[in-house]
Protein backbone atom coordinates (compact mmCIF):
# COMPACT_ATOMS: atom_id res chain seq x y z
CA UNK A 1 0.00 0.00 0.00
CA UNK A 2 1.62 3.63 -1.05
CA UNK A 3 1.18 6.54 1.68
CA UNK A 4 -0.14 9.78 -0.01
CA UNK A 5 2.94 11.44 1.74
CA UNK A 6 5.37 9.32 -0.46
CA UNK A 7 3.50 11.47 -3.59
CA UNK A 8 4.21 14.97 -1.68
CA UNK A 9 7.28 17.14 -2.10
CA UNK A 10 8.02 20.42 -1.21
CA UNK A 11 10.07 23.04 -2.41
CA UNK A 12 10.54 26.88 -1.69
CA UNK A 13 7.98 28.87 -2.66
CA UNK A 14 8.82 29.95 -6.38
CA UNK A 15 6.78 32.22 -8.44
CA UNK A 16 4.47 29.95 -9.86
CA UNK A 17 1.90 30.73 -13.01
CA UNK A 18 -1.41 28.88 -13.71
CA UNK A 19 -1.40 26.82 -17.04
CA UNK A 20 -3.84 28.96 -18.71
CA UNK A 21 -1.64 32.46 -17.91
CA UNK A 22 1.11 30.81 -20.47
CA UNK A 23 -1.55 31.93 -22.87
CA UNK A 24 -1.00 35.26 -21.86
CA UNK A 25 2.75 35.41 -21.18
CA UNK A 26 3.58 33.55 -23.92
CA UNK A 27 1.17 34.05 -26.85
CA UNK A 28 1.26 31.80 -29.00
CA UNK A 29 4.07 29.72 -28.25
CA UNK A 30 2.65 29.85 -24.44
CA UNK A 31 -0.20 28.38 -25.94
CA UNK A 32 1.49 25.79 -27.99
CA UNK A 33 3.20 24.75 -24.92
CA UNK A 34 0.09 24.83 -22.45
CA UNK A 35 -1.66 22.75 -25.59
CA UNK A 36 1.22 20.16 -25.29
CA UNK A 37 1.59 19.66 -21.70
CA UNK A 38 -2.26 18.88 -21.43
CA UNK A 39 -2.31 16.26 -24.35
CA UNK A 40 1.07 14.77 -22.69
CA UNK A 41 -0.85 14.89 -19.36
CA UNK A 42 -3.81 12.99 -20.85
CA UNK A 43 -1.87 10.57 -22.71
CA UNK A 44 -0.14 9.86 -19.42
CA UNK A 45 -3.32 9.44 -17.27
CA UNK A 46 -4.94 7.30 -20.29
CA UNK A 47 -1.65 4.74 -20.12
CA UNK A 48 -0.70 5.85 -23.68
CA UNK A 49 2.17 8.41 -22.41
CA UNK A 50 5.77 7.37 -23.63
CA UNK A 51 7.45 9.64 -20.84
CA UNK A 52 6.25 10.82 -17.46
CA UNK A 53 4.82 14.18 -16.67
CA UNK A 54 5.49 16.27 -13.92
CA UNK A 55 2.96 18.13 -12.47
CA UNK A 56 2.41 21.03 -9.50
CA UNK A 57 -0.38 22.05 -8.09
CA UNK A 58 -0.70 25.87 -7.11
CA UNK A 59 -3.46 26.21 -4.77
CA UNK A 60 -4.37 29.90 -4.09
CA UNK A 61 -6.18 31.33 -1.02
CA UNK A 62 -7.10 34.41 0.41
CA UNK A 63 -5.95 36.18 2.05
CA UNK A 64 -1.96 36.47 1.98
CA UNK A 65 -0.72 36.43 4.68
CA UNK A 66 2.74 37.86 6.16
CA UNK A 67 3.95 36.64 9.43
CA UNK A 68 6.92 36.62 11.22
CA UNK A 69 9.33 39.18 13.39
CA UNK A 70 9.56 42.30 12.42
CA UNK A 71 13.27 42.83 12.52
CA UNK A 72 12.57 46.47 13.76
CA UNK A 73 11.61 45.85 16.71
CA UNK A 74 11.35 41.80 17.47
CA UNK A 75 8.12 41.50 17.74
CA UNK A 76 5.52 38.92 16.16
CA UNK A 77 3.36 40.46 13.39
CA UNK A 78 0.76 39.38 10.81
CA UNK A 79 -0.49 41.52 8.08
CA UNK A 80 -1.32 41.47 4.57
CA UNK A 81 0.39 43.35 1.62
CA UNK A 82 -0.21 46.32 3.29
CA UNK A 83 2.67 45.59 5.73
CA UNK A 84 4.95 47.10 2.67
CA UNK A 85 2.50 50.44 2.18
CA UNK A 86 3.57 53.49 3.10
CA UNK A 87 1.49 54.01 6.21
CA UNK A 88 1.91 50.20 7.00
CA UNK A 89 -0.99 47.95 8.62
CA UNK A 90 1.38 45.62 10.97
CA UNK A 91 -1.00 43.94 13.38
CA UNK A 92 0.75 42.74 16.88
CA UNK A 93 -2.38 42.32 18.26
CA UNK A 94 -6.03 42.14 18.15
CA UNK A 95 -6.47 45.44 18.86
CA UNK A 96 -4.33 46.18 15.76
CA UNK A 97 -6.42 44.17 13.45
CA UNK A 98 -10.18 45.42 14.32
CA UNK A 99 -8.35 49.20 13.82
CA UNK A 100 -6.48 48.33 10.83
CA UNK A 101 -9.29 45.12 9.11
CA UNK A 102 -12.80 44.88 9.05
CA UNK A 103 -15.20 41.67 8.57
CA UNK A 104 -14.17 38.34 7.07
CA UNK A 105 -10.18 39.32 6.59
CA UNK A 106 -9.97 40.89 10.20
CA UNK A 107 -11.20 37.11 11.78
CA UNK A 108 -8.76 35.51 9.40
CA UNK A 109 -6.37 38.03 10.49
CA UNK A 110 -6.95 37.23 14.31
CA UNK A 111 -7.10 33.38 13.66
CA UNK A 112 -3.86 33.73 11.78
CA UNK A 113 -2.28 35.87 14.59
CA UNK A 114 -3.41 33.37 17.61
CA UNK A 115 -2.17 30.34 15.65
CA UNK A 116 1.03 31.51 13.68
CA UNK A 117 2.29 32.92 16.66
CA UNK A 118 2.85 29.77 18.39
CA UNK A 119 5.01 27.99 15.25
CA UNK A 120 8.26 29.87 16.47
CA UNK A 121 8.71 31.54 12.81
CA UNK A 122 12.25 32.87 11.95
CA UNK A 123 12.02 35.92 9.53
CA UNK A 124 9.37 36.83 7.84
CA UNK A 125 7.30 34.41 5.84
CA UNK A 126 4.18 34.80 3.02
CA UNK A 127 1.38 32.11 2.12
CA UNK A 128 -1.91 32.16 1.02
CA UNK A 129 -4.66 31.36 3.87
CA UNK A 130 -6.50 27.99 2.03
CA UNK A 131 -9.28 28.01 4.84
CA UNK A 132 -9.94 28.74 8.23
CA UNK A 133 -12.56 27.08 10.73
CA UNK A 134 -15.99 29.37 9.71
CA UNK A 135 -15.06 28.14 6.12
CA UNK A 136 -16.12 24.42 7.18
CA UNK A 137 -18.87 22.57 7.42
CA UNK A 138 -19.52 18.93 8.40
CA UNK A 139 -21.42 17.30 5.93
CA UNK A 140 -21.95 13.31 5.60
CA UNK A 141 -21.49 11.85 2.00
CA UNK A 142 -22.74 8.48 1.80
CA UNK A 143 -22.59 7.91 5.94
CA UNK A 144 -19.18 8.83 6.44
CA UNK A 145 -18.66 12.46 7.91
CA UNK A 146 -16.68 14.87 5.83
CA UNK A 147 -14.92 18.56 6.53
CA UNK A 148 -16.18 20.31 3.65
CA UNK A 149 -15.05 23.49 2.63
CA UNK A 150 -17.83 26.31 1.69
CA UNK A 151 -16.29 29.55 -0.12
CA UNK A 152 -19.11 31.46 0.54
CA UNK A 153 -17.90 32.38 3.74
CA UNK A 154 -15.31 34.58 2.57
Amino acid sequence: MFAFSSFLTEQKNLHMEHLEDEVLNGGVEGTRGAINFLQGLRDMLAGNGSSSVNVTVKWDGAPAVFAGINPENDQFFVGTKGVFAKNAKINYSHEDINKNHKGGLAKKLRTALDELSKVGIKGILQGDMMYSSDDLTKEEIEAVAYYVYNSTNK
